[in-house]
């Protein structure tokens, strides 16, 4: 599992992990304060962490076309494990949205 999440590449795969953090302590908070400002602060934050894993996934994969492009021809193999690397950080934010969403539907009796 964390030969997955370094094969992510580090600055999207951080970036993501702190959003998932960011989004349980603020789960936390909101049970301890029944406040609904941070309902809209987790589904933000949640679809953050999705529109970056796709960025992650478009970074990826023009990074790999660009290395493609300077070889002039690549073995199809390698072209799929490419597409399969970039699609990382894609999955992990998708992940980390549907935690977001799990999480909001866990609303606090007031």
């Amino acid at each position: 599992m964390l030969d997955i999440y370094r094969q992510g590449g580090p600055l999207f795969m951080n970036m993501l992990t702190l959003l998932l953090i960011l989004i349980v302590i603020f789960f936390i908070v909101r049970l301890m304060t029944s406040d609904e400002k941070w309902y809209s602060v987790i589904k933000n934050l949640g679809i953050v962490a999705l529109a970056l894993g796709i960025l992650g996934q478009f970074v990826g994969l023009f990074s790999a076309m660009r290395q493609i492009e300077a070889a002039g021809g690549i073995n199809p193999g390698i072209l799929a494990g490419g597409f399969k690397v970039s699609m990382i950080t894609t999955m992990y934010g998708l992940v980390i949205f549907i935690i977001s969403k799990l999480l909001l539907i866990l609303k606090p009796k007031n």
